[in-house]
């Protein structure tokens, strides 16, 4: 099946009308994908503002942000705007620093953290959690930190199992090509080889050492755990979290563009590839999860 794409205009590439027998979109387009990485303040306050009442509000309470950015953005908004306690954020990628009295955000790693038994009253993260290796260590650490009748709040994805769970993210020569902008055959780092997947980047005219990067990056990339949806549920279910809703869900605004002819195909292929898994369609999860009193 051919899909022929527009005509783009990108610097660095050719302009030209591209087109493949195998089910892929390169769609690169200046500063697109940075638009889209970074959350406007708007969409982080109404990020924030569904965490706070599905748990109950932040008000008088101490917030811990899993995952929380270097300069604390929602962090300030939970003390200055929703007049939490204290907002504090831990990441093993930033470095420790003081926003205000009650704010900071702290270099740790989550599976084996610094904080106090039952230290904090809500949890919450997005977009983190398939990134954290030894999940299971990391779903202890939390219950530990957290009061009793603490609420854990995460959304996260894209899983490893979903039909772009390699998470492509990297950058070669000045361009970002991410899971956005360039749209691979679904399930391509679960079904394909490195080799197919390469010459399916080669015939759309992408410089041939940033292909060679795009694939190390699917194929190789420890940015990811590689959990599956189905992994993620025995976890936490394993966990003595009680479960208030754990579910999946699809990005809005791109789940479709990863749907093909071969969808159910691919559904009864990953199966069998891999016995005892059953959900390659959502392409994260939601948890809300309860350390019982």
């Amino acid at each position: 099946m051919k899909i022929i794409l527009k005509k783009l205009a990108i610097s660095g590439l050719r302009k030209v009308d591209a087109y493949t027998m195998k089910p892929i979109r390169v769609l690169i387009e200046k500063n697109s994908s940075l638009k889209r990485a970074r959350k406007s303040a708007l969409e982080e306050e109404e990020f924030l503002h569904t965490v706070s009442n599905m748990c109950g509000g932040f008000a008088g309470r101490k917030i811990l942000e899993v995952g929380a950015d270097q300069r604390g953005r929602m962090l300030r908004s939970i003390v200055n705007t929703h007049q939490a306690k204290e907002a504090v954020g831990v990441n093993i990628a930033v470095n420790d620093e003081q926003f205000q009295r009650n704010c900071r955000v702290v270099k740790g790693d989550i599976t084996q953290s610094e904080f106090r038994d039952a230290e904090f009253d809500i949890l919450f993260s997005t977009a983190v959690f398939e990134h954290v290796h030894h999940f299971d260590k990391a779903i202890q650490e939390m219950y530990r930190i957290l009061k009793p009748g603490g609420l854990l709040l995460s959304n996260h994805g894209p899983l490893w199992s979903t039909s772009y769970g390699h998470h492509l993210w990297t950058r070669y020569g000045g361009m970002e090509y991410t899971y956005w902008n360039v749209i691979l055959p679904p399930h391509c780092h679960l079904l394909m080889s490195p080799q197919e997947v390469h010459e399916i980047l080669i015939a759309q005219s992408i410089n041939p050492e940033a292909c060679r990067k795009l694939v190390r990056y699917i194929f190789e990339s420890d940015d990811q755990n590689r959990l599956m949806f189905d992994d993620y549920e025995r976890i936490i279910k394993a966990s003595d979290f009680e479960i208030l809703v754990m579910k999946g869900y699809d990005h809005p605004e791109i789940a479709n563009r990863y749907i093909t002819k071969d969808f159910i195909g691919n559904l009864d292929l990953l199966r069998i590839k891999f016995p005892g898994y059953q959900n390659f369609h959502s392409d994260g999860m939601m948890v809300l999860l309860r350390k019982p009193w």
